[in-house]
């Protein structure tokens, strides 16, 4: 079955890149021979631009000037006619080129194949080196596109760096069944808000090739910040707190607590990557303030975004772990897991884990206890009563866990199952 494919340029006051981009998206045009349909369409936000008429009259594009002002208006409202006039839309800045080497269409069709809500493709590597030495990708390179998009890449990195993915294909199906939810990240980022929604399902998958990059890469420094979406730096430094809490108030704990920690540390770290890009007089709050107003916000209960969770079936159910988390998922039983280790993260990112009615996590370094990890509590081992979970679930390898499963056989005389994974 043919797709049909929307190629869409948002632009504002950067007539220059927009018309640099628009050429090459022809000549790739061109020189496509796959099954689908594409579309090159322009989403402008500027109401007062000279070249509108010409561009209007272009038919080889769709051209449209969207109500509201900023990215996200323009964003929002093109999604939002366009439903039904395509099955994929891929967002690519007027400030992007696309990447040399072999025709990035065949890229998108392979992400599309996978029939998910999100594709999200690497952008921060302009160029791809080995051994120091620059190469540029032939179609080898993407024969084997599904095998290696990940979903687990999310962890690593999605969450440590959200703001770089300019690069996305989103399925119109899932734009407009969470309409009302993404509209409700309307100048905090919002092209961010269905790969939220997308990765609570199960439904994203990470590209790790690079098909655009930005004309100001490989780094963006202040003064190239100037210009179309990046304009306003202090609408940029607001636009991430408020995009942080809106999303602490619909998406799971533990992926909540590393996009805040990993987004604060790139944000107030003087290392950070965002706060070498912005003016200094954009950072108008502290982090103990912004920690603050986030820690007011509300967080989800387990029901708010359990029924994002995709059904048990569409995970390979085949060891015996993954059985023993499905009876703790449908029986929704209170959970304390111990100890707080790499394991524990590497699971969460994985399996099931992360849809178990988590009360906190348990360890016995003060450390871990004062600092949390990935957004849950970790309490004593002490205080695990205090806590009257149904389940204590043990995560150890196999060296330690007779001797853990000793030190809480107490458990088990008030009623708390002791489980071992």
């Amino acid at each position: 079955m043919k797709l049909h494919i929307c190629i869409l340029i948002t632009t504002y006051k950067r007539n220059d890149g927009l018309f640099r981009l628009l050429a090459q998206c022809r000549e790739i045009l061109r020189d496509y021979q796959g099954n689908n349909i594409y579309q090159i369409c322009i989403a402008d936000s500027d109401a007062n631009n000279p070249v509108a008429q010409r561009l209007s009259e272009d038919s080889s594009i769709r051209y449209s000037i969207n109500p509201g002002s900023g990215l996200d208006d323009n964003l929002f409202w093109f999604w939002k006619n366009n439903y039904d006039n395509y099955d994929y839309i891929f967002g690519v800045p007027d400030d992007a080129v696309f990447a040399p080497g072999a025709n990035p269409l065949y890229m998108i069709d392979g992400a599309a194949a996978s029939g998910e809500d999100v594709a999200i493709f690497n952008s921060w590597h302009s160029l791809y080196r080995r051994n120091g030495n620059i190469e540029i990708p032939g179609s080898e390179a993407f024969s084997n596109l599904l095998g290696v998009a990940d979903r687990t890449m999310l962890s690593h990195h999605f969450l440590t760096r959200p703001i770089d993915y300019g690069f996305a294909l989103y399925a119109t199906s899932a734009l407009k069944n969470k309409e009302k939810e993404i509209r409700r990240f309307n100048g905090k980022l919002l092209y961010l808000a269905p790969i939220l929604f997308a990765a609570m399902k199960r439904k994203l998958i990470f590209v790790p090739y690079s098909i655009c990059f930005s004309n100001n890469l490989p780094v963006r420094t202040r003064s190239s910040l100037a210009g179309g979406a990046w304009e306003s730096h202090a609408v940029v430094f607001n636009g991430l707190i408020n995009f942080l809490a809106e999303a602490k108030r619909i998406i799971p704990p533990h992926f909540y607590g590393q996009l805040e920690r990993f987004l604060l540390i790139s944000l107030f770290d003087k290392n950070g990557h965002d706060r070498k890009r912005l003016d200094p007089r954009a950072i108008t709050k502290t982090q103990e303030e912004v920690r603050t107003l986030l820690s007011s916000q509300p967080s989800p209960a387990l029901t708010d975004w359990e029924e994002e969770a995709p059904p048990a079936e569409t995970f390979r159910i085949t060891t015996t772990m993954d059985i023993k988390l499905e009876k703790i998922i449908k029986r929704r039983s209170r959970t304390i897991v111990y100890p707080a280790g790499g394991r524990v993260v590497e699971l969460l990112a994985t399996t099931r884990l992360s849809f178990v009615n988590i009360l906190a996590l348990s360890d016995k370094s003060r450390q871990k206890q004062a600092a949390g990890l990935m957004g849950y509590h970790v309490i004593s081992p002490d205080s695990i009563l205090n806590h009257q979970p149904d389940v204590v679930l043990v995560i150890v390898s196999a060296k330690y866990k007779k001797e853990i499963l000793a030190e809480l056989a107490y458990l088990k005389t008030h009623g708390i199952r002791v489980i071992a994974i």
